[in-house]
């Protein structure tokens, strides 16, 4: 019901506005034809001149009186039998005419002077003497004076003085009666601008509207496929690598079937889809499980999101990241989720997140989104990669001036109806804190440390089942990785150097892989030394090789085809690939 209303609220708006827009215009053409009409009665003026002025000046004023009417009846002729306009001509004995003196000829039956209780501008341009109401029409009238002298004795001497008024109707063109009145005649002209606005501009710019909003659709639709096409065409060259270099039957068929599952969730899985935002906010914040901050939610919404549920999970994820940070020193963080009425009209959704934290300070707040960071331990990396995965999926982060950090996004509203007004704290409980780091960090013993970075966590089971020499630790991206450093700092404890390796994937989806997340300047920025070896597979590992840049590659210990192994098989190919850069 309020969503009908506020169509015919916006429907009316816009009516308003075209209305507005053709007055507007009309009163344009009005000012235009009357300063036509002022050049024209200039004109007619000019062409009586040379040959009064001469019989003026010889002191011939009779004759010259007799040519003014000659001249005036022959343009008061002309107007209205040849073109059926309105024409009045008045001949004044004097110049500055007062108000006890009339006209000693006129083409009309009264003086137009006469009407002095409805000039409604006089003097208002300097070649337009009055603008003025005279019989329910917009009367323009120009006086010109004219006058003969003689010269005696070096002094002039005016023996004559007359003025010549022109009058002509403002508006008064052939298509419309003698009698119409200028209120009429502005309507109309209304109406034809309005249409004219409707036929030539409104409906082609609706037009072209429709059109660039199906081919933004388009566009967006052709990026979500090549997404999907990609992450399919990863998951099957994993599987041709897996049968190219077999390990044994049972574990490649095993293998093999595997990334042909996946790429079959893939298919089934990765699509823009119609998400309550609430359901997303809460597992992430049961994912970060802060007990000493907390979250609030408004939201007021009309229509479910829109959206790519990971990208949703990733910009909750990342901005709350920050905010619980302990350089931040926020000790509530609040989630608005809105959609008034204008944003239904435009079927978007507007989700903010802020903090009573520190704020950013002003001269680097234009540079958080760019990779900058004001934390000692921090990296700079979320937020820029955010940023840019969001702008990939038709939105854009943005970083408000106000006096709490408040960070927010855009997201679509689906057509799917979904009435929600509500408030919410969201709370994590003590008890599942101290179990979830119970089971995270549970990793000290006589086998080494490895840190598994793959966005795919079906294929985590295999390296479980693959890698029994080592205790593994999983992220699904190297943003988690650094937030999963940052908490460890937060508890007093060492972590980067007591990896023994960090086994990296190529391409972390949504358009984040291992270059431009700059996994490895992460890592040389940490205050703490990471003495491990750095293990990039993937794969596409001979065409990514030639696009990571020289100095990442003298970092990266060793290129291997993507497949779980051991912890042992890797330090020997490892320590092979040594011994061959040795020898050559």
């Amino acid at each position: 019901m309020i969503n009908k209303k506020l169509k015919k609220f916006n429907k009316k708006f816009h009516l308003f506005y075209w209305l507005l827009t053709s007055v507007i215009i009309s009163f344009l053409f009005l000012i235009i034809d009357i300063i036509i009409i002022n050049h024209q009665l200039k004109d007619y003026y000019l062409s009586t001149f040379g040959y009064t002025e001469y019989l003026m000046q010889n002191n011939y004023s009779l004759e010259a009186y007799r040519r003014l009417i000659e001249v005036s009846s022959s343009i008061y002729v002309y107007e209205r039998v040849e073109k059926n306009n309105f024409f009045a001509a008045e001949i004044w004995d004097c110049v500055q005419c007062k108000d006890n003196k009339f006209p000693i000829w006129q083409t009309n039956a009264s003086s137009i002077s006469e009407i002095k209780n409805v000039i409604l501008l006089e003097g208002i341009l300097k070649k337009v003497n009055s603008i003025f109401i005279y019989n329910n029409s917009l009367i323009i009238g120009v006086s010109f004076p004219i006058y003969s002298y003689k010269i005696a004795n070096e002094k002039v001497f005016q023996q004559k003085k007359y003025t010549l008024k022109f009058y002509k109707k403002a508006l008064d063109y052939k298509i419309f009666k003698d009698g119409t009145t200028f209120i009429e005649v502005f309507t109309i002209l209304n109406i034809l601008v309005f249409l004219s606005l409707i036929f030539f501009i409104m409906i082609p710019i609706s037009i072209l509207k429709t059109k660039v909003a199906k081919n933004t659709a388009k566009k967006i639709e052709s990026k979500t496929l090549e997404n999907i096409k990609n992450m399919i065409e990863h998951e099957l060259v994993n599987q041709e690598n897996i049968l190219k270099y077999p390990y044994d039957l049972k574990s490649s068929i095993h293998a093999a079937l595997h990334h042909n599952n996946v790429a079959q969730i893939i298919l089934r899985k990765i699509r823009i889809e119609s998400i309550n935002p609430l359901d997303v906010l809460e597992e992430v914040w049961k994912n970060i499980g802060n007990t000493h901050i907390k979250l609030s939610c408004y939201i007021n919404i009309g229509h479910k999101i829109k959206f790519d549920r990971s990208t949703l999970f990733l910009a909750f994820n990342t901005i709350i990241k920050n905010a619980v940070h302990e350089n931040v020193l926020a000790s509530k963080i609040e989630v608005k989720i809105t959609q008034n009425w204008f944003y239904k009209l435009k079927k978007i959704i507007l989700i903010e997140i802020s903090n009573d934290g520190v704020k950013i300070p002003k001269e680097i707040r234009g540079k958080i989104l760019n990779g900058f960071t004001n934390k000692p331990d921090g990296h700079g990396i979320g937020l820029k990669n955010l940023k840019e995965i969001l702008q990939k999926n038709g939105s854009k982060l943005f970083l408000h001036n106000q006096n709490i950090t408040c960070f927010s996004f855009f997201v679509r509203a689906s057509e799917e109806k979904y009435e929600l007004n509500q408030n919410y704290i969201l709370e994590n409980s003590i008890k599942n804190l101290k179990e979830k780091e119970k089971i995270k960090f549970c990793t000290k013993s006589d086998k080494p440390l490895v840190v598994i970075i793959e966005d795919n966590e079906l294929i985590w089971h295999g390296w479980e089942v693959k890698m029994i020499d080592a205790n593994i630790l999983f992220f699904r991206t190297p943003d988690e990785f650094f937030c999963h450093i940052d908490e460890e700092k937060m508890n007093g404890n060492n972590y980067l150097t007591n990896i023994a390796a960090i086994v990296s994937d190529f391409d972390f989806g949504n358009g984040v892989n291992f270059i431009n997340s700059n996994l490895i300047g992460g890592i040389e920025n940490e205050e703490e030394k990471f003495n491990g070896k750095i293990i990039l597979c993937s794969g596409f590992n001979e065409k990514i090789q030639k696009d990571i840049p020289i100095y990442m590659k003298e970092k990266i210990d060793l290129f291997f085809q993507k497949r779980p192994i051991t912890y042992n098989e890797i330090m020997d190919m490892i320590e092979n690939f040594n011994k061959s850069k040795v020898i050559n």
